[in-house]
């Protein structure tokens, strides 16, 4: 039987998958400004981001690097760069899909906390 999650989570997993969907890289700093914007509080969305990365990685649907950042909530703590494999199918689907990553980033850009995509790339090729 499928581990049930509160609602909370599940409200904040589906915050990740859809920026997941829109980004093709993401860090902890970037999730915790989605959920911030859907309306969690400070401290449930730091409580929150941890477990909700957890789980997209056990179900795939993002990639660990090897690279890090300083974070821009804690600057002593370095996080881990992930590498959306939503993104790609989502993607796919057309001119509305295109149009809502493109939102996205202009959106994210807006706030200061710019996708690390260039270093995803440069990480798949080596």
């Amino acid at each position: 039987m499928p581990y049930k999650y509160s609602k909370e989570r599940t409200e904040a997993i589906q915050v990740l998958k859809n920026l997941l969907c829109c980004l093709y890289s993401i860090h902890a700093d970037l999730f915790h400004a989605a959920l911030i914007e859907e309306g969690f509080s400070e401290d449930r969305a730091g409580l929150l981001v941890g477990a909700c990365i957890r789980t997209a990685a056990s179900k795939k649907w993002i990639t660990k690097t090897d690279l890090c950042l300083p974070s821009i909530r804690n600057h002593s703590n370095l996080q881990r760069v992930w590498i959306s494999n939503l993104h790609h199918s989502f993607s796919q689907r057309g001119a509305n899909s295109m149009r809502e990553i493109r939102k996205s980033y202009a959106f994210w850009e807006s706030k200061g906390l710019i996708p690390p995509d260039e270093l995803a790339e440069r990480w798949k090729k080596i």
